[in-house]
């Protein structure tokens, strides 16, 4: 494996859907220059797709294709340097806010590449824009969402979705799938795993014995088994063995009022949901536009903005790029902090 030789971690930035905002979000990042402190980017994309954002902004920013990451360096630092894919994929004059099955193609092929340049070695952490799962799955039938897509590109099992912002980290134990099939994809060897997923990357971050929250699946976390058995067969079980491992972990808590009591005294470093809304409606609610996506469990790394392509706005300048510049920041830290990673 290639190793970025630069004192500054390098990452690529994937374009996703041309007609949302993930371009625009991109340019504004790119913009404030401040990330040159930490980082050096790369997008990887389609050029004559992300400019038509530039184009109709008219932001001062140029474009050049190259070859490799590291011909970036050579750039002036008003020039995004562009990993070009899609050559056999002709693109339609298309509008922002209005989504295109070609658009989708890109943005796949957009992923699959940063995917193969992270797993070389060539760049240090990819950082995804937004796509749209529909108009990908027109190309790709079983696309359903960036996490689990990268995952089985690597062929990785063991992973989750962690949502992180300033006030709270939550990790899903399940991530997109049926509300009808939770229960059944709950298992105790799965809450172990996310735990541990979630431990390690707490360690890698800084925290010497970070204390974990695992909430329960049912009302009221079942109340002693009047609505539901998964707390007491499944739940349960998997905090016990993991204290046995000496993971600092409580619950299960009752997920109606645990985010309420958690704001005000936040005392674990992070909170394990059963399922996406479980996790995401709270996290959302208090993060939304500032909080960042990030895959664990993964041999690369991948962080991704908290919220959509947002059609409705692409094309009028109102997209905000927080959550971007938070996410290429939050890859950085962990590009930096890649041996701090033993428990005990």
């Amino acid at each position: 494996m290639k190793k970025n030789n630069h004192k500054k971690p390098l990452i690529g930035v994937t374009m996703g859907d041309g007609a949302g905002i993930g371009p625009e979000v991109s340019c504004k990042t790119f913009m404030r220059q401040t990330f040159r402190k930490f980082s050096d980017i790369i997008v990887i994309g389609k050029k004559s797709v992300f400019a038509k954002t530039i184009k109709h902004y008219n932001f001062k920013i140029n474009t050049q294709i190259i070859e490799k990451p590291e011909d970036v360096y050579l750039l002036k630092e008003d020039t995004i340097g562009i990993i070009e894919v899609g050559n056999n994929v002709e693109i339609p004059d298309f509008k922002l806010g209005a989504p295109a099955k070609e658009l989708g193609e890109i943005a796949l092929l957009s992923i699959d590449k940063a995917v193969d340049l992270a797993k070389e070695g060539r760049i240090d952490g990819i950082v995804t824009a937004p796509v749209n799962k529909e108009v990908i799955s027109l190309s790709y039938k079983k696309f359903t969402g960036h996490t689990e897509y990268i995952a089985e590109r690597l062929k990785t099992t063991n992973f989750n979705m962690m949502m992180v912002s300033s006030k709270i980290k939550v990790v899903l134990v399940t991530t997109h799938m049926p509300l009808k099939d939770v229960s059944k994809s709950i298992t105790k060897e799965k809450i172990i795993n996310t735990t541990l997923n979630t431990y390690d990357i707490l360690l890698r971050l800084g925290y010497k014995k970070p204390k974990i929250a695992i909430l329960g699946l049912n009302p009221h976390a079942s109340d002693g088994g009047l609505f539901g058995q998964e707390e007491e067969r499944v739940i349960i079980p998997a905090i016990e063995e993991l204290r046995k491992d000496g993971i600092k972990v409580d619950g299960p808590y009752p997920p109606d009022s645990f985010f309420y009591r958690y704001l005000k005294y936040p005392v674990y470093e992070s909170i394990i949901a059963m399922y996406h809304d479980q996790g995401l409606i709270p996290f959302k609610i208090f993060s939304f536009g500032v909080g960042i996506n990030v895959t664990i469990g993964l041999p690369i790394i991948r962080t991704s903005v908290d919220h959509g392509t947002a059609y409705d706005i692409a094309g009028k300048g109102k997209a905000y790029d927080k959550s971007l510049f938070e996410s290429l920041k939050f890859a950085v830290n962990l590009a930096r902090n890649t041996d701090n990673t033993k428990r005990g």
